[in-house]
């Protein structure tokens, strides 16, 4: 059985590697590291870097994150939590804003089970709920459904960024606030081996091309965004990565049980590597905020735009 799982996860990381429409890649990101983000995390749901601000343990680092991303949306207000996946996000900031809905939206079906699951746990199941979906066409019917939309470490994944822009502003109601944090590029020309470096993280992750930060500025005001505000949080999130490293070597039996070891060590590398190269690395961290401009047949003043 572990060899036979060894071998189906050393195959989906191969085809990561391939030719494959960028959309299927997202798929099997999901696929083959869902359960090796999820021994790493435990069974709270988050799956992203985390903010050192948070505390001693790796899921009150990535609850911090959270809800450092959230700061600005309202409340009360129908959040959209864009790329939820096992909705550890979306069920801790329904405990913490109890006059806040959320509604979860993710890819990956087996994610979106789990969440579900998480939120019955959490007791939130009533104001918490989970949908399949792609985030470059949304599945919703309607426009300006949410006060507020966030995406805590996805958008990177996103092969039509330009789409999924568009897509944020369309069911977000005029004046709702945007904040994504994420992975982007810092820009700069860096020298020929970390570029090397970075393109072999994004190749083995399955990621289509990366933004910097002026790119989604860009993108974003291209969609009917203002008010942008992009904040280099780099230290912050890169600091948790030995918490990331601590886990490795706490679970290293258990994650080579599911996958090859050679799979494992390069991950724990590329840690090692995100670790040393924090000062000049190409690869930062960045929230980005943002807020959409009110309904131009609408009273121009902020009053009349609700």
């Amino acid at each position: 059985m572990s060899l036979d799982l060894q071998v189906r996860n050393g195959l989906k990381a191969a085809a990561l590697w391939l030719p494959l429409p960028p959309a299927s890649k997202t798929g099997i990101f999901y696929d083959l590291y869902g359960e090796f983000l999820a021994v790493l995390s435990g069974d709270s749901g988050f799956r992203n870097i985390g903010l050192a601000a948070g505390g001693s343990s790796l899921a009150e680092a990535q609850a911090e994150l959270c809800r450092e991303t959230v700061r600005g949306l309202a409340r009360p207000g129908r959040w959209l939590d864009i790329g939820c996946g096992e909705g550890g996000a979306a069920c801790t900031l329904a405990v913490e804003n109890p006059s806040v809905e959320i509604c979860g939206l993710d890819l990956h079906d087996e994610s979106v089970e789990r969440a579900r699951q998480l939120a019955g746990r959490h007791r939130v199941a009533d104001r918490v709920h989970f949908r399949s979906g792609d985030a470059c066409r949304m599945p919703f019917a309607g426009d300006g459904l949410f006060d507020g939309a966030y995406a805590v470490e996805t958008a990177c994944h996103y092969h039509d960024k330009r789409g999924f822009a568009a897509e944020v502003a369309r069911v977000l109601e005029p004046g709702g606030r945007f904040a994504c944090a994420d992975f982007v590029l810092s820009g700069e020309d860096r020298m020929r081996p970390e570029r090397a470096v970075i393109q072999w993280i994004q190749q083995s992750l399955g990621l289509p091309r990366m933004y910097t930060a002026e790119q989604w500025r860009g993108n974003l005001e291209n969609a009917g965004f203002r008010e942008l505000r992009v904040s280099d949080i780099t230290a912050g999130t890169f600091a948790c990565l030995p918490l990331w490293s601590e886990r490795m070597d706490e679970t290293r039996a258990e994650l080579e049980r599911r996958y090859p070891a050679p799979l494992v060590l390069s991950i724990y590398l590329n840690i090692r590597w995100l670790i040393e190269g924090l000062d000049a690395g190409q690869l930062r961290y960045a929230l980005i905020e943002a807020e959409l401009q009110p309904d131009p047949a609408g009273d121009s003043s902020p009053a009349g735009s609700q």
